[in-house]
């Protein structure tokens, strides 16, 4: 996930504690990378996360994890998310959350919509054409990101 967009890889990455977060809005230099954990390892540190959204480089984590083993000596083991990982358990709010599309969609089908999704925007559930979808994109907020980096590089 992450082709075209890091928001979701950055939000793993914060949730998931990880040491980098690579996405295609921020490039970074992939020896930097490789200097910060060759230096966390001198320091003792017996792992180092990387998430890595798709579109950071061509080949995703795997490039990443192959270019970082050649530049550390050190071995990187890429663990990419299928579809069928991405799940879990649903929380509460994800229960809530399909009633209430679930509830939009069928109003909105005995309302005669057609070409249409049902989704949830700023909070409150709504309706986009299949035209309009991937047109628009999260963007990262360049100093949310900066504040970001200086967490992780603390």
């Amino acid at each position: 996930m992450g082709r075209l967009a890091g928001d979701i890889a950055l939000g793993v990455g914060i949730a998931g504690g990880a040491e980098e977060i690579l996405i295609p809005e921020m490039p970074e230099d992939i020896e930097t990378i490789g200097q910060r954990v060759r230096e966390s390892k001198e320091r003792g540190k017996l792992s180092y996360i990387i998430v890595v959204a798709e579109g950071f480089c061509k080949g995703g984590a795997i490039e990443v994890a192959k270019r970082l083993s050649e530049i550390t000596s050190l071995t990187c083991t890429p663990c990419v998310l299928g579809h069928t990982q991405r799940g879990g358990s649903p929380a509460a709010y994800d229960r809530i959350l399909g009633t209430r599309l679930g509830i939009h969609a069928v109003e909105a089908a005995l309302d005669g919509a057609t070409g249409v999704m049902v989704g949830e925007i700023d909070g409150n559930v709504a309706l986009t054409r299949f035209e309009d979808l991937g047109t628009r994109r999260r963007a990262i907020d360049p100093a949310f990101w900066q504040k970001v980096n200086v967490i992780l590089r603390s």
